[in-house]
């Protein structure tokens, strides 16, 4: 079984399509979401489907996930675009540096 993510916003007519982390879901609809969805869900929303409809009064999120929670963490370390802990180097100097006249 997969996950069924239906989205039912009040304000909209039957129909009306959104956008949902890259998944197209109209409104008073149901859309089984694959796999593949699901994946790049993650990478671009950092959590899964069925937290970002914790938070979402609209969405509604049916069925077991297809990826697991290990998947979940190594899709987010692989699509994390900052630096890691070790890669940030810790200084008491201001973060800009001042720029004089006659440098620009």
């Amino acid at each position: 079984m997969t996950l069924t993510l239906t989205f039912d916003h009040p304000e909209f007519p039957d129909g009306h399509e959104f956008d949902v982390g890259g998944i197209l879901v109209e409104n008073r609809e149901e859309v089984e979401i694959t796999e593949d969805q699901e994946r790049m869900f993650v990478a671009r929303r950092r959590q899964s489907v069925r937290e970002a409809a914790d938070g979402n009064q609209f969405m509604k999120v049916t069925g077991k996930t297809t990826v697991s929670t290990k998947d979940m963490n190594e899709i987010l370390v692989e699509t994390n675009t900052g630096p890691t802990d070790g890669e940030v180097e810790e200084t008491d100097e201001p973060a800009t540096e001042e720029v004089e006249e006659g440098d620009v």
